[in-house]
């Protein structure tokens, strides 16, 4: 038997466990071999409410590994990852202690490691299948349905039988083999990682998401946590449960998160506008500031003057693709090239605003915000507010 058959078991024991309860009439219930006690007793005896808690986990893993990524981690820092992982752990620690919760990270199969260190000669690659494994996320405290935690991570390649290749035998190099069977294997876990999230976030009374923006690159979410939200809400629509979505969201994260959002809108669309001399950093210091000023609701007469008066204050000119494109623009409309260029300088940062001011699930779940089924904590005197969440939760 080979791991790629292990998956394939593991997949089908939980479709086949859900299809026989509900031929019984019995409820179905998904958890995990390194759950806490307390939480599976109080919610199998005690019908206690359950407790999901939706975190990034691929962020922290990258910088701890030192995986670098073009866009989300161009600089990784194990330091940052490990501050957001000891955080998390001790916040997970202190609701364990009041309610029953459901950790993703119980089951911690996609823990790859760097192949950089490896030498990929065919005799070494022969049977292997998975390249090294990096440290688990940490179990935290409580007591254990699985007794023995093993938290040991190593840099040898895992073996496995070598009829995992058979199907692979048309590939001359043993390194192109391994790489394929990688890739396969690697795929096959995320999809049943996906499934059974989807399945623990579902099941339970409330998703709570523990700071959703602690990207240090990007102003989004992961795509784990905004499906994670979404499953909840189906839940709603199908069967009419009620349901609740607490997302705790510290003014330090979202800070960041408005500079990022600016950066990336100034980049994408406003910056081209204007020349980068001696005055262009503190123009955009002043814009950003300007936009968070009018942070309920834009005066559009009022905001377009303050910019008109910012740019003439800096005396910014016009870059030369904004006068080109400006050129060709004002022969339909006759206006004032400075006027022309200026204006839609404005439109853009109107028009992107709402992005600055807003998180994206903010605005993706905007109805659901409104109505107090999706509850933001945040404001905090601290980064953690024991007491704060816990009233939120019991109430």
């Amino acid at each position: 038997m080979d791991l790629r058959q292990i998956l394939d078991w593991r997949d089908r024991e939980l479709s086949t466990s859900r299809s026989i309860s509900q031929s019984l009439g019995v409820d179905f219930f998904l958890f995990h071999k390194k759950g806490r006690i307390k939480s599976f007793w109080n919610i199998i005896f005690k019908n206690a409410k359950c407790i999901y808690i939706s975190h990034s986990i691929a962020q922290p893993r990258r910088d701890i590994n030192n995986i670098e990524h073009r866009t989300k981690n161009p600089v990784p820092d194990k330091k940052r990852g490990f501050d957001f992982i000891n955080s998390y752990t001790d916040f997970a620690n202190f609701c364990g202690r009041f309610f029953s919760i459901i950790e993703p990270t119980w089951i911690d199969e996609f823990r790859f490691g760097s192949m950089e260190n490896v030498e990929k000669k065919p005799d070494i690659l022969k049977h292997a299948i998975l390249p090294p494994l990096s440290e688990r996320w940490p179990i935290g405290d409580g007591h254990r349905l699985g007794n023995k935690i093993d938290n040991k991570y190593d840099f040898e390649l895992l073996n496995v039988d070598e009829s995992v290749f058979k199907r692979l035998e048309n590939y001359h190099f043993t390194a192109i083999k391994y790489a394929i069977a990688e890739k396969m294997l690697i795929g096959e876990i995320k999809r049943q990682i996906n499934v059974r999230d989807h399945v623990l976030a579902r099941q339970a009374d409330i998703v709570f998401v523990y700071r959703p923006y602690i990207s240090p690159f990007l102003p989004k979410p992961s795509g784990g946590v905004h499906a994670e939200i979404s499953t909840q809400l189906k839940k709603r629509d199908t069967n009419g449960s009620d349901v609740r979505v607490i997302i705790y969201h510290p003014d330090s994260d979202e800070k960041r998160r408005k500079n990022l959002e600016f950066d990336k809108i100034w980049d994408e669309f406003a910056g081209s506008f204007f020349k980068k001399g001696e005055n262009y950093d503190l123009f955009k210091e002043k814009c950003y500031n300007l936009i968070l000023k009018h942070s309920k609701e834009v005066n559009i007469d009022t905001f377009r003057s303050q910019i008109f008066k910012l740019i003439e204050k800096h005396k910014m000119e016009l870059a030369e693709d904004a006068k080109s494109n400006t050129d060709s623009a004002m022969a339909g409309e006759g206006l004032i090239g400075s006027n022309y260029a200026s204006e839609k300088f404005v439109e853009i940062l109107i028009s992107e605003h709402v992005l600055l001011l807003k998180t994206d699930l903010e605005n993706s779940f905007k109805d659901e915000v409104e109505n107090g089924t999706i509850k933001f904590l945040n404001k905090f005197k601290c980064d953690i507010d024991h007491k704060k969440i816990l009233e939120t939760l019991i109430g």
